[in-house]
């Protein structure tokens, strides 16, 4: 079993659900997060004589969307993410997996092999 953990900009996020339900992913979690990558955001300009000076921001907002699947399903839900985020452009964000150790059922006391 795995634990995907995607950080996309916050606009994407439809597009993401989108693709991730047409591929039949049953369920995920996704919140708001702020953070600090090597993307800058010019949030406006300061006048200075007949030019100005940008203000730049570089603590943005973004969605991090979690799932967790089967080891075999891990390819097809990052193709997913890629084909609904990418484009090609800084900021577009991160995408990591991870092992899960171990999944319990708390309704059951049931310790799961995969994911079902």
């Amino acid at each position: 079993m795995k634990k995907i953990e995607a950080y996309i900009k916050s606009d994407k996020l439809k597009e993401a659900i989108h693709e991730l339900k047409k591929i039949g992913v049953p369920g995920f979690t996704y919140y708001a997060v702020t953070g600090h990558g090597r993307e800058e955001e010019v949030k406006g300009f300061v006048p200075r004589g007949i030019s100005a000076i940008p203000i730049k921001e570089d603590i943005l907002p973004r969605t991090k969307i979690e799932i967790m699947c089967n080891d075999k399903d891990v390819d097809k839900i990052f193709e997913a993410i890629w084909k609904a985020c990418c484009t090609k452009k800084p900021g577009d964000g991160m995408v990591f997996v991870s092992p899960i150790t171990a999944a319990y059922k708390l309704k059951a006391k049931e310790k799961l092999s995969k994911l079902e």
